[in-house]
């Protein structure tokens, strides 16, 4: 798994700056990792005072959009111990900001269907093809695959959402 580089640095009135720098990440583990030493960035926010509401806000921009970045593409085929790592940052972050944090699970099922109704409606889109309605009209037709690889991608997940 790649994801980009980024760099964040925040300015606060009080005259601290926080640098959040996240480089290349080539596996899941190291994600972990680096998302456990970007929740320290958390502790310092509460630390100075933030409010709940910010520590949100800022988890959900930074982190969890970094997490969460082409979830649709990688998720499914990530290993259980990959999901639970990911998780556990969750949790943490829940732990540290004191607010309720949707699953990662919850973020990648809502974006999933997200995408696959956006195809649909989309005549014009490469893909559309692939979500075609069985005889009765009322559910999408599901690729058959012998390779669990194939059946845990996106578009046979994205029917099996749309479908249920």
């Amino acid at each position: 798994m790649k994801m980009w580089n980024m760099s964040i640095s925040l300015h606060w009135p009080c005259g601290t700056c926080l640098s959040l720098c996240i480089g290349l990440v080539e596996r899941i583990e190291e994600t972990y990792r680096g998302r456990l030493r970007n929740t320290t960035v958390l502790v310092r926010l509460k630390r100075f005072g933030m409010g709940p509401q910010t520590l949100k806000n800022f988890y959900s921009c930074t982190i969890e959009s970094i997490q969460t970045g082409c979830i649709t593409a990688w998720y499914g085929n990530c290993l259980a111990s990959d999901h639970k790592a990911l998780q556990r940052v969750v949790r943490m972050a829940q732990y540290i900001t004191g607010a309720k944090l949707p699953a990662i699970q919850d973020l990648y099922t809502r974006r999933c269907q997200r995408k696959a109704l956006k195809i649909v409606k989309d005549s014009s889109h490469p893909s559309h093809r692939l979500f075609s309605l069985l005889p009765h009209g009322k559910r999408y037709r599901s690729a058959k695959s012998r390779f669990k690889r194939l059946s845990n991608s996106f578009y046979p997940q994205a029917i099996r959402l749309l479908n249920s």
